[in-house]
């Protein structure tokens, strides 16, 4: 029995093992586990095969591009075999990238990956570049430097400009002047260096900063200039009268200095210069004129413009000057004064002749307050000839001085402007008729003392820098001022629609006719 019992349990222990089911194997199981230390080239990737799937793994790893789904046929980092964590160290990578990347495991079944994971690499950072460009506008005391970013070195520029010292080399240490910072980088930056010493070799250099460091450009020299005199032209002589004449200059460089005086200087000898007779005009870069008066008719004169600064002084071309003959003739109509046959400027009674302000001794190409002689740029401005508070200064003067008398100026002897009483004089003891000469509009004034006449052409008047009623009215200056209203002066006015010349009271700033009188 027992025999038979042994025997049975022999037999099913033998069918029991033979029907044990055989293991299938499988490709390993992975994990992609973290990206770690990332820099600018470099990350580390840690992994873990949790299962060889039956077979051992031959190779384990890390696959990893800059695209997608990662192979291990492409881009790998091999970690050895194996299961267990393990840790790959990725390298020679490129800055400021998107990686990808998965771990892999191999068997004999074949390779599995684990799941994606993506980083970027830390942006590179360098000091930027910059190169020193041109040097122009070499003054005295100043230069423009350019300069010029090449790279910013992958960060933003925090600062750029120029630095420059008498030393070689400078640096942010020495001065330096700012720029403003450029958006892109092939953009130009200029900076004006102020302040230098003139006649001097400065060294300078263009710089950027960003948060990596500090970079210089090329250096370069340059050497200020020295102070010298001005430069100086003459230009042109006109309304040459008998006693006067307008003068006019340019200047064209101060020499690096502030010019201090400039005029014109004339004699009747040639070659002029400061130690013969001078009228000045202001100071400063540019044109201007001088009226030279108390000059002999008949005379030939010698005129320059000059101008003076701290260095010394400049002298233009010399100018000829011939006056003219004083032969100016005039007409004894039995009055108090002999009244002049032409307007100043012309040369008889068929030209219209120049146009003055009152006041003034000029003619001028603008007539209005902002060019009038005698005010601040307003009729509410006035400084000589006024008699009333709210229009400016006050000095009651209400007659014009021989000075500012543009018959006496320009005429030089006894020629004077009339006064408001001459002129009231003219009027009341002379008959006055239109006539037509030569198809030429005049006023006839015919005394009625002695029967003489003499002829005033219609010549209107200049508002701005327009002529009107040309050929229609005469419009003569006196030199008395309008007392309650000090921004007008008397005028005697006639015109087609005045039958008879009056008196009249006018913005003294508007141009008009000169008619001379002497006694």
């Amino acid at each position: 029995m027992k025999k038979v019992n042994l025997f049975a349990i022999c037999v099913m222990a033998c069918l029991l093992v033979g029907c044990e089911p055989k293991v299938t194997e499988q490709k390993p199981t992975v994990l992609t586990l973290d990206v770690t230390e990332v820099t600018t080239h470099s990350a580390q990737v840690s992994c873990n095969v949790v299962s060889d799937g039956g077979s051992p793994v031959i190779d384990r790893g890390v696959a990893y591009d800059i695209y997608p789904n990662p192979k291990a046929t492409g881009t790998k980092c091999k970690a050895g075999t194996g299961t267990g964590k393990y840790t790959c160290s990725l390298t020679e990578l490129q800055d400021n990238k998107r990686y990808y990347v998965r771990a892999y495991a191999k068997n004999e079944i074949g390779i599995e990956y684990g799941k994606e994971v993506s980083f970027t690499t830390i942006k590179e950072i360098f000091p930027p570049k910059v190169s020193t460009g041109g040097i122009t506008n070499i003054l005295l005391t100043s230069a423009t430097i350019s300069g010029l970013i090449i790279n910013d070195g992958g960060a933003d520029i925090t600062e750029c400009g120029i630095v420059y010292s008498t030393s070689e080399n400078p640096t942010i240490l020495n001065d330096k002047v700012l720029a403003e910072i450029v958006e892109e980088k092939t953009e130009v930056f200029r900076c004006e260096l102020t302040g230098l010493q003139e006649q001097t070799t400065y060294f300078v250099r263009a710089y950027a900063i960003n948060e990596k460091g500090i970079a210089y450009g090329e250096e370069r020299t340059f050497n200020t200039k020295q102070s010298e005199i001005p430069v100086v032209t003459t230009v042109a002589v006109t309304h040459v009268y008998y006693a006067s004449a307008i003068i006019s200059g340019n200047i064209t460089s101060d020499g690096g200095k502030d010019i201090i005086e400039c005029g014109i200087v004339y004699s009747t000898h040639q070659n002029p210069t400061l130690s013969n007779n001078k009228v000045t005009n202001g100071r400063g870069i540019g044109n201007f004129s001088c009226q030279i008066t108390g000059l002999q008719d008949n005379t030939t004169y010698y005129a320059c413009a000059y101008a003076i600064n701290e260095v010394g002084v400049a002298y233009g071309n010399q100018i000829k000057i011939e006056t003219k003959k004083n032969i100016q003739e005039y007409v004894d109509l039995g009055l108090s004064v002999k009244w002049a046959t032409c307007n100043v400027g012309a040369n008889d009674y068929t030209e219209y002749g120049d146009y003055f302000a009152w006041g003034e001794t000029q003619p001028k190409e603008i007539y209005d307050w902002s060019t009038y002689k005698y005010c601040d740029g307003s009729s509410s401005s006035l400084t000589k000839y006024n008699t009333e508070s709210v229009y400016g200064l006050v000095d009651n003067k209400t007659q014009l001085t021989l000075s500012d008398d543009a018959a006496h100026v320009n005429w030089g002897g006894d020629w004077r402007m009339p006064t408001m009483e001459e002129v009231a004089e003219l009027i009341n003891n002379c008959d006055c008729d239109p006539i037509g000469i030569d198809e030429k509009d005049y006023y006839i004034f015919t005394s009625k003392k002695n029967k003489k006449q003499i002829l005033f052409r219609c010549a209107g008047r200049r508002i701005d820098n327009a002529i009107y009623s040309k050929d229609d009215a005469i419009d003569v200056q006196s030199s008395t001022l309008v007392d309650l209203y000090p921004v007008t002066s008397y005028i005697m006015q006639m015109s087609g629609f005045i039958l008879n010349p009056e008196i009249f009271a006018h913005e003294r700033a508007i141009g008009r006719s000169v008619r001379p009188v002497c006694k």
